[in-house]
């Protein structure tokens, strides 16, 4: 996600190269759901709180991601367990997950300030394609010409990701250092924290096990979603 939104942030030209801000998730009720912080400088970027871990854990707040495209690597950092995971910042792959993105519409609203910036309101529709199966999503997204990343993205569900209490200037270089005394892990099931003692990965493989046996021929409900309207396995009746 991280890198995702590093990318984005390099398509928009801004006049504001050093800010930080909180990141509020609210859903399609207007309720919020997750507020984490944001910091960004020059080729740096550290977001905080983002929701991962443990469900129903506060811990879940204590990851931390920083993205260095300076030292072209980014770090997943686990404060609770004090361990990191590294990944170098593959230019070839992200190009290659852009190009899943077969097309793009734009529609311009209008105008609207957030957050005191003025911007522009786009509606914007993609078309993805992957693995030959096509999905098409909308969103609307504020730009403001001053600002290096939308400060809102409204998703077709009705849920939004704004930032607020923006404060420019320059951020303590320390923010978008890795920790001492952190243990690197080798891969990010290790990383992530799970208070019920089981890891992630062993959970998975669980309930991948559970549903095969209750129907081998059936369509998990997190995978009908990226799937096209009507289509269903040969000889099933999904």
């Amino acid at each position: 996600m991280a890198l995702c939104l590093f990318g984005a942030s390099l398509t928009v030209a801004g006049k504001v190269k050093d800010f930080s801000a909180d990141q509020v998730y609210t859903d399609s009720t207007g309720k919020v759901r997750n507020t984490g912080k944001i910091f960004f400088t020059s080729e740096k970027m550290r977001m905080e709180g983002l929701g991962m871990g443990a469900p129903s854990s506060e811990k879940q707040n204590d990851m931390v991601v920083v993205v260095r495209k300076d030292r072209g690597v980014h770090w997943m950092i686990n404060n609770t367990k004090k361990a990191y995971f590294e990944r170098g910042i593959d230019e070839k792959e992200m190009e290659s997950l852009s190009g899943l993105v077969k097309e793009a519409e734009v529609k311009v609203l209008g105008t609207e300030k957030i957050q005191g910036y003025k911007c522009t309101k786009r509606q914007v529709t993609t078309h993805v394609e992957i693995m030959g199966f096509k999905k098409k999503s909308q969103s609307v997204q504020w730009i403001s010409e001053d600002f290096p990343m939308p400060l809102r993205i409204q998703n077709e569900d009705g849920s939004t990701t704004e930032l607020k209490n923006i404060k420019e200037g320059r951020q303590p270089g320390s923010l978008f250092e890795l920790p001492s005394g952190y243990t690197q892990v080798s891969n990010i099931f290790e990383l992530i924290d799970d208070s019920s003692g089981e890891t992630p990965r062993r959970k998975m493989r669980q309930e991948e096990s559970d549903s095969k046996e209750e129907d081998k021929s059936s369509i998990s409900e997190s995978l009908k979603k990226y799937l096209p309207k009507g289509f269903k396995l040969p000889g099933s009746g999904q």
